[in-house]
């Protein structure tokens, strides 16, 4: 991509600017930050392990499942990694970063890259379609069976409380870990090595139709085997400006139990309310 060009994506009515100099000029940011640290934060985390494996131990198994689903890559900082499959039980419990930024930059980019893959597959498609296609694919029983193609659940560092409740087979600690991998991927490797290996993943997947339901649905489908009703959303807030909106919804089942997503649409912050009250659930 040249300097000074502008990618254009509209998704769900928004107008959504990549600038792709900017962004490389924010990885360059962040990874110079990031190797001043690495060495200082290796020797905290080798000294607060207590015994939990470190990543690194594991480290040839992660490149063998990347390997072997053609994604030859390996990380050149492997605190990124490290952190990624850092769950924030663990890292409250030995005061080391946990994969929530990581995540939050890896969901977008997912986001990003799926849509221009269906953008190019689906030429006379609309937007409510491409839109409803996409979020199948870009959901959490999506990432974590993409999680589990990687081995990533054997490496995910959990606090004992989490990793006592069952937390390391948990769906959304697993579609978590893959969303902070693929942050971790842009920072360590840029935006066209990113689109590379998730264009990889993705594109069968996308070529079979070959995707499980997105959280709204598979929300809907346990909540009526279990209590006989569908639960209920809400939107609790809107922020920002008419042109870049933030939605907080929140979802109720008859169990009462609740949970919330944010999101730049409401049909986004909808699949993430339904995708936090699945993890609460246990799925």
């Amino acid at each position: 991509m040249k300097t000074g060009i502008w990618v254009l994506v509209s998704v769900q009515g928004r107008l959504i600017f990549l600038f792709h100099v900017f962004l490389e000029k924010r990885a360059g940011f962040f990874r110079k930050a990031t190797k001043t640290r690495t060495s200082a934060i290796k020797t905290r985390l080798s000294i607060v392990s207590r015994g939990t494996p470190l990543i690194s131990d594991g480290i040839d198994d992660i490149f063998s499942a990347m390997s072997q689903l053609e994604l030859d890559y390996e990380f050149k900082d492997l605190s990124l990694l490290e952190t990624a499959l850092t769950h924030s039980s663990y890292a409250n419990e030995f005061s080391c970063p946990s994969n929530e930024r990581l995540e939050f930059l890896g969901d977008a980019l997912l986001g990003c890259v799926v849509s221009v893959l269906l953008y190019e597959k689906y030429p006379s498609y609309t937007e409510g379609d491409l839109s409803k296609i996409r979020s199948r694919i870009v959901s959490g029983a999506n990432f974590a069976k993409y999680a589990g193609m990687l081995g990533l659940g054997e490496r995910i560092r959990l606090g004992k409380g989490e990793e006592g409740t069952g937390g390391r087979a948990r769906e959304s600690n697993n579609a978590n870990a893959f969303e902070a991998l693929i942050g971790a991927l842009y920072l360590d490797a840029g935006y066209e090595k990113t689109f590379e290996v998730v264009s990889r993943l993705f594109r069968d997947t996308i070529e079979k139709d070959d995707f499980p339901p997105d959280s709204k649905t598979q929300l809907q489908e346990v909540s009526r085997r279990v209590f006989g009703e569908t639960p209920e959303y809400r939107v609790l807030s809107e922020e920002g400006p008419p042109h870049e909106r933030t939605f907080t919804v929140e979802v109720r089942i008859p169990s009462d139990l609740t949970g919330t997503g944010r999101g730049g649409s409401k049909r986004r912050s909808e699949q993430r309310a339904a995708r936090d009250v699945l993890r609460k659930l246990g799925y």
